[in-house]
């Protein structure tokens, strides 16, 4: 570094977290400690002038004093604040830089401790939560665990407002599709907690937003195993969102499609608490549930889109017989197999495997060929089954109910042409086209 830099000797000692009895050998270990991969472009320039500063012997004379000291810079302050800048102090500096080592592959720990540096209330706030909507759960509650940790330690700093850090960290459950970073989130949420209780309820708030979210969070952290990922994940979006009776939409439409699962879950979970009390009268018990399963005739096909399919059906084979004459009456069979057939690739795409899957289950059913077609109905539901667990496992748009129904309708028909049926063995049906 050329003479006459800008940084003072106290500016320097700052910089690398040391004081000024370390002399130029501590100086040095401080910046090897310090330097590594992931540091943004401002923050190794500033490592390297305070190391170039004080790694000269002569600037530690007098402790910073004498007539170098006066070149360089004023002389130390009595007594350093407990915080000033991240890679000032060591603490801190530390926790980032395991963090980064934990997480490489998407946490940039130069970014993160230049948001934390500006000094801007909920300046990281924007990088945690880009990290849980794409997918980094673990990295996003490792890293809010990390910073409430440091909030609990150094309790002048406010690197996140309370009621930010309460909703990230109900967006880290939320994100959490197959419930497989749970003790990582609880982990944060411990954390937040104890930052919580060092800064006192006054500064964290006694209530709104952030103490109801912090229970929310806590009743979602005590849930059981047990219940279904569906309605966990439908209760953490909505408290994410503020508003827990967003979960009703998406639990309504899970009872409908699973009502066994829904009432198993329901045996799990407390009406007490807030969260639950949102959904719990939407669960049915399981005596009512598996009456109900046991009933069904058609399978898993809500009467609403029997009862609009009817119609419709009803509707064109008048139609049919009243200006073509009753030889022409349209096949209520063949119209359900178009129409479902239609559904699921509008679903999935033309071009997709589950596409091809339907549009050959609609030419045998369509022909009377009953052999294969089980497989053939096997082969679709996986298919639909990675289309949903792509989607957090919620059933939730007109294409993806409409998808559910069509599969449905294929099965109801195959159960009455084939299963029902006591016909002889039915000829293999060709291969699907790809």
């Amino acid at each position: 570094m050329a003479a006459g830099t800008m940084l003072s000797f106290e500016e320097a000692l700052k910089a690398l977290g040391i004081d000024p009895s370390a002399g130029p050998k501590g100086a040095k270990e401080a910046y090897e400690s310090l330097m590594g991969p992931g540091l943004s472009p401002k923050l190794e320039k500033r490592l390297n002038e305070a190391f170039d500063l004080l790694k000269n012997p002569r600037v530690w004379a007098g402790g910073g004093g004498g007539s170098t000291a006066v070149e360089v810079g004023t002389a130390v302050e009595a007594e350093a604040r407990l915080f000033a800048t991240v890679r000032s102090t060591p603490e801190v500096a530390g926790a980032l830089e395991r963090l980064g080592k934990e997480h490489p592959e998407v946490i940039d720990v130069g970014d993160l401790a230049a948001a934390l540096d500006a000094g801007a209330t909920d300046g990281a706030a924007g990088l945690i939560r880009a990290l849980l909507q794409k997918g980094h759960v673990a990295a996003g509650a490792d890293s809010l665990r990390v910073l409430f940790g440091l909030m609990a330690t150094f309790k002048t700093v406010e690197w996140l407002k309370a009621r930010t850090a309460v909703r990230l960290l109900l967006v880290a459950y939320g994100c959490d599709t197959e419930c497989q970073h749970t003790q990582l989130i609880n982990r944060a949420l411990t954390a937040l907690q104890q930052w919580k209780a060092a800064v006192g309820d006054v500064r964290f708030g006694y209530e709104g937003a952030a103490a109801r979210g912090l229970t929310w969070a806590t009743e979602i952290s005590k849930m059981p195993e047990g219940v279904h990922k569906t309605i966990r994940l439908a209760i953490a979006q909505a408290a994410s969102r503020g508003d827990l009776s967003r979960a009703r939409v998406d639990v309504e439409r899970f009872v409908r499609k699973d009502a066994v699962a829904a009432a198993a879950s329901k045996k799990l979970l407390d009406r007490r608490a807030d969260v639950t009390r949102a959904i719990y009268d939407l669960l049915p018990s399981p005596a009512v549930a598996e009456e109900n399963a046991s009933s069904v005739q058609m399978p898993d096909v809500a009467l609403a889109t029997w009862a609009k399919m009817g119609l419709v059906v009803c509707i064109l084979g008048v139609a049919g017989h009243l200006f073509f004459g009753g030889d022409k009456e349209l096949d209520a069979t063949q119209v359900q197999l178009h129409h479902a057939k239609e559904q699921l690739c509008q679903a999935l795409g033309e071009r997709t495997a589950g596409c091809v899957f339907a549009g050959a289950i609609q030419q045998n059913l369509s022909q009377g060929q009953c052999g294969g077609v089980e497989r053939l109905l096997s082969e679709l539901g996986h298919q639909l089954k990675d289309y949903n667990d792509r989607r957090g496992g919620v059933v939730v748009g007109d294409k993806q109910e409409g998808a559910a129904d069509a599969q449905n309708v294929f099965s109801a028909i195959h159960l009455m042409l084939c299963v029902r049926t006591q016909g002889g063995a039915e000829a293999e049906p060709p291969a699907p086209e790809e």
